[in-house]
């Protein structure tokens, strides 16, 4: 749960709020009661996940004892490559262009 604060607190307790925030608190800050930012720990991350096309998704072969149950699964993870968008973008950038 997130301790809320004001933005004057975390200005004037910054080396506190962030030696809690080290040890895992997390924080919502607000300016004028309205809250603007999360202040929580850094969660180191890896590379965004990259969904392999169905196209590479293995074949299953007729002796198969579920082979109905294949098919219909990959029918399904296919008709699903038209509605996800998996490509990398910054919205960051886009903001600035």
């Amino acid at each position: 749960m997130s301790t809320t604060i004001p933005q004057r607190d975390l200005r004037n307790h910054n080396a506190q709020i962030i030696d809690r925030v080290r040890a895992g608190e997390a924080f919502i800050v607000t300016r004028d009661g309205i809250p603007v930012a999360d202040l929580m720990p850094h969660v180191p991350s890896t590379k965004p996940p990259v969904w392999r096309s169905s196209d590479n998704v293995p074949r299953w072969d007729d002796s198969d004892a579920n082979d109905d149950v294949a098919r219909g699964w990959l029918a399904d993870i296919r008709s699903l490559d038209d509605f996800i968008d998996d490509s990398i973008r910054d919205p960051w950038e886009e903001q600035q262009g």
